[in-house]
């Protein structure tokens, strides 16, 4: 399944100043038949771990705000700083479910985070930490310009993870090396469990060998971790999956992140035996792809 070109909204929400950002009038024209309704800004609260989430919901709302000088704060270990950027999900009181935060300022977000990056040249960037910037293109178009202005000044790196196979304008963007795209993977019956809506193995698998080849930096993230009966017997064929099908780019140059749902009851007493067992997959039939997290 290809990332879609547009998603319908039902409803957007916004406070008073964010149409008046070159975004919120892009989205304003965008979506003139959906139903706008101007709220008071609130504070963001707590934003869920997956954005795909979103897509599990009754899909039509997002919240339209501009975001604030939060600071940045210390990365995993494939990223140096973490940066919350033009998205993320969180709950909103005139929401009746989660809400999808879009920032309009990005413009704004763009000239700090490029000031970081010129201040610490080889630093790596983590901006998709609370959402799914990929998902997020289907409403905004947004992405390509992302990646292209960060991409202007050749000092630094950013990186995001997504579950989704880019548009066509993701492959095209002028990058010039400075993007990392990790995309999550699992067996497919895992992820048609556990995020319906989203793109299927194979697509992901499709869309990250089109990245490699569009010259991205790529990486893949095995998450989450799941236990069941005969999971080894799965995840084996898996690797076994990947190992056939992922280019040779991928392959030879790609990361691996090992994440494990922290929700588990098995958890505790699984997490070393399947950490060794994934570990040593990835070793067999992808020697060449190295293990940068495991968490």
């Amino acid at each position: 399944m290809a990332e879609l070109d547009f998603l319908p909204l039902n409803k957007i929400y916004y406070d008073g100043e964010a149409i008046g950002f070159p975004l919120g009038g892009f989205l304003r024209g965008k979506y003139h038949d959906s139903e706008w309704q101007g709220i008071e800004k609130s504070s963001l609260r707590k934003p869920l771990e997956s954005a795909s989430e979103f897509f599990k919901i009754e899909q039509g709302t997002v919240y339209l705000t501009v975001r604030g000088r939060e600071p940045y704060y210390q990365g995993n270990r494939i990223a140096d700083v973490s940066v919350p950027f033009t998205s993320s999900i969180g709950y909103h009181p005139k929401c009746k479910s989660k809400c999808f935060y879009i920032y309009v300022n990005r413009e704004e977000i763009m000239i700090r985070l490029l000031a970081e990056a010129v201040k610490n040249r080889d630093s790596r960037f983590e901006i998709g930490e609370f959402s799914d910037l990929v998902a997020e293109n289907r409403i905004t178009e947004n992405l390509p310009w992302v990646i292209e202005e960060f991409a202007k000044e050749e000092k630094g790196f950013i990186t995001f993870v997504t579950s989704f196979a880019p548009s066509e304008t993701v492959y095209s963007a002028e990058h010039k090396g400075r993007t990392l795209i990790r995309m999550k993977m699992n067996p497919a019956e895992i992820i048609r469990r556990s995020e319906p809506f989203t793109s299927p193995l194979g697509s992901r698998i499709h869309g990250i060998n089109k990245l490699a080849y569009a010259g991205y930096s790529c990486g893949i993230v095995l998450s989450p971790i799941a236990f069941f009966e005969n999971w080894e017997e799965v995840y084996s064929e898996f690797f076994d999956i990947l190992e056939a099908t992922l280019c040779d780019d991928v392959k030879s140059n790609g990361t691996v992140e090992i994440v494990f749902d922290k929700n588990s009851p098995a958890l505790k007493s699984k997490k070393i035996e399947a950490a060794e067992f994934l570990i040593k997959q990835s070793s067999e039939k992808l020697p060449l792809m190295k293990i940068v997290d495991i968490r």
